[in-house]
């Protein structure tokens, strides 16, 4: 598996990735991942190789491959089922042209969005929040306050008297009137903008209800590796404008110096509610597919990683100064399956937004 005396092939490969003439990139052996880097390397061209890497479409052959390119920080995005040259090509065939327009609208988000997290001029930017965020030392000790208006808030419970959650989470007005009420309340130095961890899910082919005394509760959940096919690619953020405008009436109505944080649910607790159906105390169905399928679960959660960096990042164009990712089931897990089935889909998320 060494490099071969004539590496002139491969170098005009490197070459080629680099300038932007490839679009999808074939790994068939974690060894040829070590041998391209090495090269790239000799080259001097091991930073560009990565950054142009990640605008292709990364297709592995099985998971020994999969693991090799994600220990190297590069984003697996397709996976055949069987791990054999003729599936991975029929895959790579039938799915690259749908992942490279994905990728494309991320990269549109960003380019279009009149935003610019890290202007050092805004007005957020030196709040304790935001420096508490960065890491930099603030004048108090931060807190995260974890509250449930519901329980406690008049203001909260009048206005929910009125409507469904779910209607009252697609009302940008009431959110941000729902808000600004805790916001003077409690006098913190952030708002979080009011919403739910779900309603992504709705344009993606799931039947979502919060149902009354029961929660959300998913009608179609997932439950085999063929329903993974009902999963929608979420190609924009069009039907989920209702939470874009709620940041931006939140953020207009906010004091300046105030940041605003945006969120979204993590792949693995989406996934777990799309395959149980709702909450659950063990998440059995969530974990049988996990390890009965890891090529099934490899494609769902890559699509729940697709739709959320998406999400997130319209989010950061809409004006929210921070995100934040929820993975509130995720603690059913040891920290080997999270490293091995999870932490992949979170860093890419992270590595692609904004």
């Amino acid at each position: 598996w060494e490099l071969p005396d004539d590496t002139n092939p491969l170098a005009d490969n490197i070459g080629a990735i680099c300038r932007q003439e490839r679009d999808v990139v074939m790994f068939t052996s974690a060894h040829q991942l070590t041998n391209m880097l090495h090269l790239a390397e000799q080259l001097d061209s091991v930073q560009m190789l990565r950054d142009k890497l990640d605008s292709c479409v990364i297709t592995s052959i099985g998971p020994t491959t999969t693991e090799a390119l994600r220990h190297n920080g590069i984003t697996v995005d397709l996976e055949p089922e069987h791990p054999k040259m003729g599936p991975m090509v029929v895959h790579a065939a039938r799915e690259s042209n749908r992942v490279i327009k994905q990728k494309e609208k991320i990269r549109v988000l960003l380019t279009e969005a009149d935003v610019n997290p890290t202007d050092k001029t805004a007005p957020w930017y030196n709040s304790p929040f935001m420096k508490a965020c960065r890491g930099e030392p603030t004048d108090v000790t931060p807190v995260w306050l974890m509250r449930q208006a519901g329980r406690y808030m008049q203001e909260y419970r009048e206005v929910r008297a009125k409507t469904t959650f779910l209607e009252l989470c697609k009302n940008p007005q009431l959110c941000a009137e729902v808000m600004l009420t805790a916001v003077t309340k409690l006098g913190v130095d952030a708002a979080i903008i009011f919403s739910d961890l779900l309603p992504i899910l709705e344009p993606m082919g799931l039947d979502l209800e919060f149902a009354k005394g029961e929660g959300p509760v998913i009608h179609n959940p997932i439950r085999e590796s063929t329903d993974i096919n009902r999963v929608l690619e979420l190609e924009t953020v069009d039907s989920l404008d209702f939470v874009m405008q709620t940041v931006t009436e939140t953020r207009k109505a906010l004091p300046e110096d105030m940041p605003l944080i945006g969120f979204a649910g993590a792949p693995f607790t989406l996934a777990s509610y799309a395959i149980e159906g709702g909450s659950s105390r063990n998440y059995l169905n969530t974990k049988t597919l996990m390890y009965r399928d890891p090529g099934a679960w490899h494609e769902l959660m890559l699509r729940f990683q697709r739709a959320i960096t998406i999400y997130l990042n319209a989010q950061i164009a809409a004006g929210a100064q921070c995100v934040q990712l929820f993975d509130s089931w995720v603690g059913c897990l040891g920290p080997d399956d999270y490293r091995r089935y999870v932490l992949p889909y979170v860093q890419g998320i992270i590595k692609d937004l904004v």
